[in-house]
């Protein structure tokens, strides 16, 4: 809630009269006739009509205390040319602009606002050093580490651009590293039954398409902003996803196969959703710094046709 500032002009010409006749016994003794008749009266009276008619100026604030103040917060002299209240605007305005890098959600917004470099998407890991070289670093806690993930790959020079204009702008002690994103490739196995009324060289590239586009680094997972870093790739989602595509009746497993799996020859069982019952798959973990590459060429996508037809 604002300040509430006191009132200043709060004295009246008769409350200054009075107060100039008590002070005039402290400073004269042999001064007895306070009648308004006497001239001196007529002095204090006088300046009282004065000071009560210049008052109001205790109220507001100079222009010369207004261009210090805005001096404090611009970290530098206002412009004597511009009227003062444009430059108290300008230095609001710039109050407002974020161009302090504390919390994840300032490095990651920061990283896609620096200058000459085209940065699509950025991800913030505090104490993180993913360019220790260290296995699992990202799960490693490191002390006044911060790691920001950033997408595309940037070279050495974007890299030292982007830390460069983020150190600037982070705390003093802040060990600043900036790397490009880690992708665990995967691959689809699923039977898809489609309606009587569908062709499978129909069905296939949509359903291809689709998936590109759910697990699109940019674009993809339910929020369209791009795959969550990190985000496990669930079953459910992609019986979910495929379900809802026109022409589609329903998903099943083929061959009684895992609906996803790793591409990279990486043992599906190490990435495997940690679940009590060990006969259902749930889908596939990722890393806090990965993201999902689909394969195309490697899903296995077999189709069936139902014995209905669509209807509308």
């Amino acid at each position: 809630m604002p300040i509430e500032l006191p009132n200043l002009d709060d004295r009246r010409f008769k409350e200054l009269v009075e107060e100039g006749k008590r002070l005039i016994p402290a400073h004269a003794l042999s001064w007895t006739d306070h009648n308004p008749s006497d001239p001196g009266i007529t002095f204090v009276e006088l300046f009282a009509f004065i000071a009560e008619m210049l008052m109001y100026r205790v109220n507001r604030i100079s222009e010369d205390n207004k261009r210090v103040f805005v001096k404090l917060l611009l970290g530098e002299e206002p412009d004597e040319n511009v009227p003062i209240d444009s430059e108290i605007r300008r230095a609001i305005k710039q109050l407002r602009t974020e161009e302090r890098a504390v919390t994840p959600v300032d490095f990651e917004r920061l990283a896609m606002k620096t200058p000459d470099v085209a940065v699509a998407r950025a991800h913030c890991l505090p104490q993180r050093n993913l360019e220790s070289g260290k296995e699992n670093a990202v799960d490693k806690e490191a002390n006044s580490h911060v790691s920001v993930i950033v997408i595309p790959a940037p070279d050495n020079t974007t890299k030292q651009k982007i830390k460069v204009y983020l150190q600037e702008r982070s705390l003093l002690a802040t060990r600043l590293h900036v790397v490009p994103a880690k992708f665990l490739k995967i691959g689809i196995r699923v039977t898809v039954h489609i309606f009587s009324d569908r062709k499978e060289e129909e069905m296939k590239p949509v359903i291809l398409e689709t998936l590109s586009h759910y697990f699109d680094r940019l674009t993809g997972g339910n929020a369209g902003t791009g795959w969550p870093f990190g985000h496990p790739v669930y079953v459910s989602d992609l019986y979910a996803l495929l379900d809802n595509i026109d022409g589609v009746d329903y998903i099943e497993r083929s061959n009684n196969d895992k609906e996803v799996f790793v591409v990279d020859g990486q043992n599906d069982e190490d990435r495997a959703i940690p679940n009590a019952n060990a006969k259902e798959f749930l889908g596939l973990q990722l890393e806090e710094d990965e993201l999902v590459d689909f394969s195309r060429e490697q899903s296995d996508l077999s189709f069936k046709r139902s014995e209905t037809e669509q209807f509308d």
